[in-house]
C-alpha cells in the first residue's frame, strides 16, 4: 500500500536524464482522465506484454480524505495490538525514540509520501488531487501495473498479510511488486528516448540517496529504521527486478510473482534466489510468559531479517562491516510487558549460516548491549554473556546472549530470576527452513 511520491522523486531522478514530461496542467474536471489512464493502459500492456482482463476503477482524493482512508486501511490491515507490539519492539531494540507513537507517525508520514496507490481490496486506483500531469502519467503507469498484478496472480494471495507472514518476506513481496512497477513506469518514462530499466547503471543505489535527499520534512526527519524500511521496495526492488530482467526477461518477472523472494536477504543477493536458492529457517517459538513470572504478558512477535539487522548493527556500530548481517539465515523475536511496572523483554533468537557467521554477530551484538546499556559483563561462560548496571551499588541484569553453534540467543530485559527457565524454553524452537 506504500505509494508514494517517492514515485515523483524517481520520476525527477528520470528527467535529470533529459527525458521529456508529458504536459504539466493539473489533474482535474477540465482533464479526461478516463481517457488517459485508457491511453497508458494500452502502453503498459504493451511493456509487460500482459493483457487487462477485468475493468478497474478509478478515483481522486483530497489530502484529508487520504488521511482518513489510511487510518481505515491501517486498522484493518494490521491485527489488533501488532503495531503496538512492534513500537515497543522497536523501542526496546534501541530503532525508534522512546517517546515515538508509531501507529501516529506512520499515519502522517504516509499521508505526506503518497501521491496515488492502487487498492486490491477494491480494485480501485485512487489519486490525489493537484498533482501535475507531468507527474501524474508515470505515477498512472506504475500503479496500473499493480492493477496487472492482481489481475495476474491476485495480491491477496500473495504474502502481504502482517496477520500470517513475517514482515521480513512480507517486506520481500513488497520489493518485488514496487520493483515491477517501477520498472514499468521507467520504461514508460524513457520510451522517447529509446531507453528503458535495464540500461540504468546502479539503479538501488541512485533512488535512495535521491530519495532520501528529496523527502518531505517527516521522511527527513523519521530514524533510519522507519526511513530505510519504507524506502526499501522502491529502492532495492527496482535492482532486483533488473536482475531478473536482465536473467529472463518479463517471462523471469512474471514467474516470480507466483513464487516471490522469501526474505530481504534474497532481494539484497538476487543471485540467492536465482542461482543458488538460500531459503530462509523459519523459527517457532512457544509463548514464555509462564518463564518470565508473575504479570509478565505475551505481545506479539516479529522478523528483523538480514537488511533491518544491518540497519539495527549501523545504529550503534557505525563502521560494522555489511557481512555480519549478510550471514544471516533466520531471526524471531518476542516482545513481552511486564504489566506493573510497563517494563519490556525481548526474547530474540538468530540462525546464521556458519558457526564463524554466529559468532561474528555474537560479538558484534554484545558490543551493542554494552553501548545500549552502559553496562558491563558481570558474568561469563565459553559462550555465554550475562550483562549488568549498577543501581545504588546493585548489580541489575540488563541483557543475557548465548551462543550455540549458529544460533545465537538474546534475552533483553529478562529479570535475572527468569533467565534460566525462559532461555531453557527458548532453546526448545523449532526451526524448519521454509518451502
Amino acid at each position: 500500500m506504500r505509494k508514494s511520491c517517492i514515485l515523483v522523486y524517481i520520476i525527477i531522478f528520470l528527467l535529470s536524464f533529459n527525458v521529456q514530461a508529458q504536459g504539466q496542467e493539473k489533474h482535474g474536471k477540465d482533464t479526461n482522465l478516463d481517457t488517459v489512464i485508457e491511453e497508458i493502459a494500452l502502453d503498459v500492456s504493451a511493456i509487460r506484454g500482459l493483457e487487462f482482463n477485468t475493468e478497474f476503477q478509478c478515483e481522486t482524493k483530497t489530502k484529508d480524505e487520504l488521511r482518513k482512508y489510511l487510518k481505515k486501511l491501517i486498522k484493518e490491515e494490521i491485527p489488533a495490538g501488532k503495531l503496538m507490539a512492534e513500537q515497543k519492539a522497536m523501542i526496546k531494540f534501541g530503532l525508534i525514540p522512546e517517546d515515538m507513537h508509531l501507529e501516529s507517525f506512520l499515519l502522517e508520514l504516509y499521508t505526506e509520501e503518497i501521491e496515488g496507490f492502487y487498492d486490491w481490496r477494491t480494485k480501485t486506483l485512487y489519486l490525489i488531487d493537484g498533482s501535475p500531469e507531468g507527474q501524474l502519467r508515470p505515477v498512472i503507469s506504475h500503479e496500473l501495473t499493480h492493477t496487472l498484478q492482481d489481475q495476474y496472480v491476485g495480491i491477496e494471495n500473495l504474502p502481504t498479510s502482517r496477520e500470517k507472514e513475517d514482515d521480513d518476506r512480507i517486506m520481500a513481496t513488497q520489493a518485488l511488486l514496487e520493483g515491477d512497477a517501477i520498472s514499468v513506469m521507467i520504461d514508460y518514462t524513457l520510451k522517447p528516448s529509446g531507453k528503458d530499466a535495464t540500461m540504468l547503471q546502479d539503479i538501488g543505489p541512485l533512488i535512495e540517496d535521491f530519495t532520501t535527499a528529496m523527502g518531505g520534512k517527516l521522511m527527513t526527519s523519521a530514524p533510519a529504521y522507519i526511513r530505510r524500511n519504507m524506502l526499501f521496495p522502491y529502492t532495492y526492488g527496482p535492482a532486483f527486478v533488473q536482475q531478473l530482467r536482465q536473467s529472463g526477461g518479463w517471462d523471469q518477472v512474471n514467474s516470480s510473482l507466483k513464487q516471490p523472494p522469501m526474505s530481504t536477504e534474497q532481494v539484497l543477493h538476487p543471485e540467492k534466489y536465482l542461482e543458488e536458492i538460500d531459503l530462509p529457517t523459519s523459527i517457532t517459538l512457544p509463548q514464555l510468559s509462564v518463564e518470565l513470572g508473575e504479570g509478565w504478558a505475551y505481545l506479539g512477535k516479529g522478523t528483523l531479517g538480514e537488511f533491518s539487522i544491518n540497519i539495527l548493527l549501523k545504529e550503534f556500530l557505525e563502521t560494522a562491516p555489511e557481512t555480519i548481517a549478510m550471514g544471516w539465515d533466520g531471526d524471531l523475536y518476542q516482545v513481552y510487558e511486564h504489566k506493573p511496572s510497563v517494563n519490556t523483554a525481548l526474547v530474540w533468537l538468530t540462525v546464521w549460516d556458519s558457526d564463524a557467521d554466529a559468532r561474528e554477530f555474537f560479538d558484534s551484538y554484545a558490543s551493542i548491549i554494552a553501548r545500549k546499556y552502559n553496562s558491563e559483563v558481570a558474568g561469563a561462560g565459553q559462550n555465554s554473556l550475562l550483562f549488568s548496571t549498577r543501581e545504588d551499588g546493585t548489580p541489575v541484569t540488563q541483557a543475557y546472549m548465548q551462543l550455540r553453534g549458529t544460533d545465537v540467543l538474546v534475552l533483553d530485559g529478562v529479570p535475572d530470576a527468569s533467565i534460566d527457565a525462559v532461555r531453557t524454553s527458548a532453546w526448545r524452537a523449532a526451526k524448519t527452513e521454509i518451502p
